[in-house]
Formats: structure tokens, C-alpha cells, sequence
């Protein structure tokens, strides 16, 4: 797995050395069954997807095109329903969308801008599959914010730091207009280089549970945040394999030796799922499920390749975006059971 970079954030470098405290162990699941993808509708027209989400009948799929970014299909036949957020810089449009935050109670869709650095509101009606736009949230223009994750009460938690914070913070907790807290250690990393992994890593909100979880693609490292009195804690962290960084190549990868991570997550009240990708660096064909405590409790092997998952209607079911050797998309349901 390929990255090549041309310029990388400053946002590092704390370093926690791994010694003789070493959180890595051998990896060891409790189950490990197969799980039953089953493609749903044609592959999908968009760009490379960022995530998805489902409500109702419907599945909300965040993804470039010419046009617009999110995409609605119904979720039994994948047939497309509507299109919204139009690409460009007015009232409720987007230029560089990286995450979605879903609020299930509230049907509500927060979705973040990092080059205009504002997130977009948009209501999520999951009888019908449209997104209705409700409002915009500026954040701050100093500093560097590479993400941003909502949570209650307005809170907001920042990859990244803002104006006169250190550049070794990974996560800044803010009110929308200055810091609360911040949080800057990375797990086993003895290299200032090594750093890039948890800056690269991917960080999924669950404003539900008052949570995030961050998943590195280069070492096998997942770390669960808890959000709560205005503070950032770490809760869990459980590493496979320690992010080790190939410095004499001019692209991002690990060394020869060491694993390659996760996806996205996919946090549930249950389990957090996460999509393994394989040793060939190519296809994702195990999804792991952690509990909230970090302990891997079972392995489920795919027969295709599945980047992005998210909730289903039930415990044992998911949804998720395929991606073939090609590049082709589509959405699937998977069935864990």
C-alpha cells in the first residue's frame, strides 16, 4: 500500500518509546467465521468513497463527483435516489469533504470541510433518501485542522491543533473557539518518522457513546477515545504490529517485517469493526471486531474486498462499500450471523 506525499503536516512528535512495557502482543480471536457479502445493485458511479452511513431504508454514500459529494441509494436494491452537497464554496456546498459524523437520534448528518475548514449540517430523512441542508459551523482559521468530529454540547474534536498549541498534538478538544484539552502521545513509535502512521491513521466518530476510534494503516494499532468533562481520554489501545515507517523510500510505507493495519472503523454499542488489510497491501478480505476494551473477539473472512463498513439494521449485519483490483465500487451487505 502505496502513499506518496508531497508535503506532510507538522503535527507530530511525541514520542512513547516501547521498552520493556511494550503494549504489543499476539494477535488471538475467541471465534472466527465467514461472512456472507452480498453485492447490492451496479457498481457505483462516484469517486473513491469516504464513507457511508445508513438511515432508514437508505444508504448515504460520501464520495466525489463533478457535481456533488453525497450520494443516497436504497439499501435493498441500491438503486440511487438523490445527490446533494454540490461541489463548491457558497452556503451548505464542499470542496475537500474528509469525514462524516452521524447523529442517529437526531437524524443528523455533520460532514467536515478541510480546505474551507467548516463542517455542513445536513438533516438525513430516511423515508424518502434526501439530505436537507440546515446549516454551516466555521471553525477557527489558525492552526492546522486536518478533521474534525462533533459531539454534544457543541464540542468539537479537532486532528490536529490550533493557534499557540505544540505541533506534537494529535487531538485538540475545542468549544469551537479555543482549546479545552488536548491529547499528544503515540503509542510504541521510537522514531520521530514513525509518527506519520497515527497522522495518516483513520478516525471515526461515535457521538452516541461520546467516542472516537483510530485506526492506523501502517502498523496494525486501534485506540479508542472516550469524550466526556471536557477532556480527551484514552480508554483502549490494542497493537498488532507497531507502526514502523521505510524512510529510503520516496513514499510512505512500512518496513519490511511489519503488518499493515485497518480501515476506517465501524463502532457499534457492541463491537468496533474494522476491515484488515490483507499481507498483499491490496485487498481487505477479514473484518476484526473488537470490543470497547480493545480485545479482539472474532475474525470474519470475506471472499471480497471490503474498505468501508457501517451499522445494520441488526447486530449481525452490516453494510459496507466493495472495492474490486480494478477500482470498480459497489455497496454490499454483509452478513455476520
Amino acid at each position: 500500500m502505496r502513499l506518496y506525499v508531497v508535503k506532510v503536516s507538522a503535527l507530530v512528535f511525541c514520542v512513547v518509546g516501547c521498552g520493556s512495557n511494550s503494549l504489543m502482543r499476539p494477535v488471538s480471536f475467541e471465534e472466527e467465521r465467514e461472512a456472507n457479502v452480498r453485492q447490492i445493485g451496479g457498481s457505483l458511479e462516484v469517486g473513491r468513497p469516504v464513507d457511508i452511513c445508513k438511515e432508514g431504508e437508505f444508504l448515504f454514500v460520501l464520495a466525489y463527483t463533478p457535481d456533488c459529494w453525497l450520494h443516497s441509494y436504497n439499501k435493498n436494491t441500491g438503486e440511487k435516489v438523490s445527490e446533494s452537497i454540490k461541489v463548491g464554496r457558497g452556503p451548505g456546498e464542499g470542496v475537500n469533504l474528509r469525514s462524516m459524523d452521524y447523529f442517529e437520534d437526531e437524524d443528523n448528518l455533520f460532514v467536515f470541510d478541510k480546505e474551507l475548514c467548516k463542517t455542513l449540517v445536513y438533516h438525513l430523512d430516511g423515508k424518502t433518501g434526501e439530505a436537507i441542508f440546515k446549516q454551516e459551523i466555521q471553525h477557527p482559521l489558525n492552526g492546522i485542522i486536518n478533521n474534525c468530529h462533533h459531539f454534544e454540547a457543541g464540542k468539537c474534536l479537532y486532528e490536529g491543533y490550533l493557534q499557540g498549541g505544540d505541533k506534537n498534538i494529535r487531538f485538540t478538544l475545542s468549544d469551537g473557539i479555543e482549546a479545552i484539552d488536548t491529547y499528544s502521545n503515540y503509542p510504541e513509535v521510537d522514531r520521530e518518522c514513525d509518527m506519520i502512521a497515527y497522522q495518516l491513521a483513520s478516525v471515526k466518530g461515535f457521538p452516541e457513546k461520546g467516542m472516537v476510534v483510530s485506526t492506523t494503516l501502517y502498523g496494525a494499532v486501534l485506540e479508542c477515545f472516550r469524550i466526556a468533562d471536557d477532556k480527551i481520554e484514552q480508554t483502549a489501545v490494542r497493537i498488532i504490529d507497531k507502526p514502523e515507517i521505510d524512510t529510503s523510500l520516496p513514499y510512505v510505507d512500512i518496513k519490511a517485517g511489519h503488518e499493515y493495519g485497518f480501515r476506517m472503523a465501524c463502532p457499534t454499542n457492541d463491537y468496533i469493526y474494522v476491515a484488515h488489510l490483507d499481507s498483499d497491501a491490496i485487498s481487505c478480505k477479514e473484518i476484526y471486531a473488537f470490543d470497547w476494551v480493545g480485545q479482539e473477539k472474532i475474525k470474519y473472512t470475506t471472499d471480497r474486498s471490503v474498505f468501508l463498513l457501517c451499522p445494520g439494521d441488526n447486530q449481525d449485519e452490516l453494510f459496507g462499500i466493495s472495492i474490486t483490483l480494478e477500482g470498480e465500487c459497489a455497496l454490499v451487505n454483509i452478513d455476520l450471523d
